[in-house]
């Protein structure tokens, strides 16, 4: 296992919308955003992903702001970070877990004071941004079965595939919310295994 994670400074990362235009400030994009709609029904959430390239380690980050009232789709910014190749799966997807710990701690503060979903109660030890992390809390996963090979025997045994996140999935929920995030996990983590994951490609 090869320990490679950085410190990463999100105040020099550079996230940008979906159509390329950059970013200036990421918090004061946020703030903005949030002045224009309806901050106490926006959720914000966070997420990573990562993919090993030729000699590097790609990494995406996304911040998606989801109105659950309108429950109209999400808007999200991206920003790619290029590292040394981390060569274990385990560390790699261990680094998303400590990244996104990173990522929101930067939110946390620039965000205190402007930003309070209403479903964050005041006595609930919980920060604000949701992390949504790319691990897979079952071992295996049931495969679909093509349904020509259902039609010819209905006792064809159902093919499992192995989880490679699942190991990961303790350690990484673990090291988040014992800082105090609500961590959501696949199926349901559409900022990392949905936005974050396209821009890995």
């Amino acid at each position: 296992m090869n320990n490679l994670t950085e410190n990463l400074d999100f105040k020099n990362i550079k996230f940008s919308k979906i159509d390329g235009h950059e970013v200036d400030n990421t918090i004061q994009y946020i703030i903005d955003y949030l002045n224009i709609h309806n901050s106490k029904t926006l959720k914000i959430s966070i997420g990573c992903d990562s993919k090993n390239k030729v000699e590097n380690t790609l990494y995406v980050f996304t911040i998606s702001f989801y109105d659950f009232c309108l429950n109209n789709g999400a808007h999200y910014i991206k920003a790619k970070y290029f590292q040394k190749r981390v060569k274990d799966t385990w560390s790699r997807l261990y680094n998303e877990a400590v990244y996104l710990k990173e990522l929101g701690n930067y939110l946390e503060i620039g965000l205190k004071g402007y930003y309070k979903p209403i479903f964050i109660e005041n006595n609930k030890p919980t920060k604000l941004v949701e992390v949504h992390l790319d691990l897979n809390p079952a071992p295996t996963t049931k495969l679909k079965m093509p349904k020509s090979i259902n039609r010819i025997n209905k006792k064809t045994p159902r093919k499992f595939s192995t989880n490679l996140s699942n190991s990961v999935y303790d350690a990484g929920v673990s090291l988040l919310t014992s800082d105090g995030f609500v961590v959501v996990s696949k199926p349901n983590a559409y900022s990392s295994s949905s936005a974050a994951d396209k821009h890995t490609k």
